[in-house]
């Protein structure tokens, strides 16, 4: 890694190429697959796009774990929700929450 290349996150984009011709979507979800393609979500954002004559290769089955949540309903005056128990994604983004729960305790 160059000086400076870790401020540069933002700039990559969304997607990587590990061989030629495959792109890998990351941080998206399947909406919907048809004959001429498939509909994604982006995780945050939740924009929809139209992928046209793709092929589909799911490599997930994450889906958040809010079961103390579930079970802590209406017994605390507060509960903060963070990491997979919101959404299973990068563990930059789940540390993120909890340190803006923290702050916010």
């Amino acid at each position: 890694m160059r000086k400076g290349d870790c401020n540069r996150s933002e700039k990559r984009p969304n997607t990587t190429s590990p061989l030629p011709g495959v792109t890998v979507s990351l941080l998206h979800r399947l909406v919907a697959v048809d004959a001429g393609g498939a509909v994604v979500s982006g995780t945050f954002s939740g924009e929809e796009r139209r992928l046209e004559g793709v092929t589909v290769v799911l490599a997930c089955g994450l889906v958040p774990d809010d079961s103390l949540v579930s079970a802590l309903d209406g017994r605390l005056p507060e509960v903060h929700v963070v990491g997979d128990a919101l959404a299973p994604r990068r563990i930059m983004h789940a540390t993120l929450e909890g340190a803006r729960a923290a702050r916010a305790i």
